[in-house]
């Protein structure tokens, strides 16, 4: 801005606003979200970066920055605040660069799932990553496992490239790839019907003998994760429900219910 290039500063506010705070910050942080513990600091952390991006933005979209701004403070108008000022001390530029070579890693292995035809809901054994051994710190380890959704994250000189993945898929990770996608399913359902995190739910759900057995041995995770009071093994066809659907899980149909209580 101060030298009048103002194209490239409108790709710098946009590239951080979709790369780094839509599709990274807030995508990682969903489960804090939901931590009674952590939603507090969070929330302040994402309410700073809304209304900092709000003055920052104001001059390329005055009319949606006010909207944002007005949201966030009930005051009169953003272009009555100061410019914000860059705080030095608060960057961390090891930590940054730690960070892009994490989500670098990241993407070269999501895109080795993707050529390998492999839904990221899948879990998988382990990611070998050549080199960086002593480079990344166990949090960015944890981060990478979580997002490629591997099991373990072991480094080896003997491999083409920066990554590779193993595909082999074990009836065990088998089994937990169904479990995940049968959560992914109630979760897109309770959002289709309206329904808030904080409501209870009632689950009646019936598939083929596989699913079913899928079904009533991992019930408890099911239970925790979409926040259910109940799971019920059956179908019931005469009653009312808030939404329902027959799924496809794995090679197998599954007939979902939900109920708010």
């Amino acid at each position: 801005m101060d030298s009048y290039d103002i194209t490239s500063a409108a790709r710098a506010i946009e590239n951080f606003i979709i790369d780094d705070l839509s599709q990274w910050y807030i995508r990682r942080s969903r489960k804090r979200f939901q931590n009674k513990e952590q939603f507090r600091e969070v929330s302040q952390t994402l309410y700073f970066l809304l209304l900092t991006l709000s003055k920052l933005t104001a001059p390329f979209i005055p009319f949606l920055s006010e909207e944002i701004y007005k949201n966030l403070t009930k005051k009169q108008s953003v272009h009555l605040e100061e410019w914000p000022k860059v705080n030095e001390k608060l960057i961390d530029e090891k930590l940054e660069k730690k960070m892009e070579k994490t989500r670098e890693l990241v993407a070269l292995a999501l895109a080795e799932r993707a050529r390998a035809g492999i839904k990221v809901r899948q879990p998988l054994a382990r990611l070998k990553i050549k080199g960086l051994r002593f480079e990344l710190k166990k949090e960015l380890l944890d981060l990478i496992k979580e997002e490629v959704n591997v099991k373990e994250v072991i480094f080896n000189q003997k491999i083409r490239g920066r990554v590779a993945l193993d595909t082999k898929i074990t009836p065990e990770l088998k089994e937990e790839g169904m479990v995940r996608e049968i959560i992914r399913q109630i979760q897109e359902m309770r959002k289709m019907a309206g329904l808030k995190p904080k409501d209870k739910i009632l689950i009646l759900g019936l598939g083929t003998e596989e699913l079913n057995r899928v079904l009533k041995k991992n019930r408890k995770i099911i239970l925790r994760e979409t926040k259910a009071k109940d799971f019920i093994l059956k179908r019931e066809l005469k009653k009312v429900f808030d939404i329902e659907r027959n799924a496809q899980i794995d090679k197998g149909r599954l007939w979902l219910a939900l109920k708010k209580l």
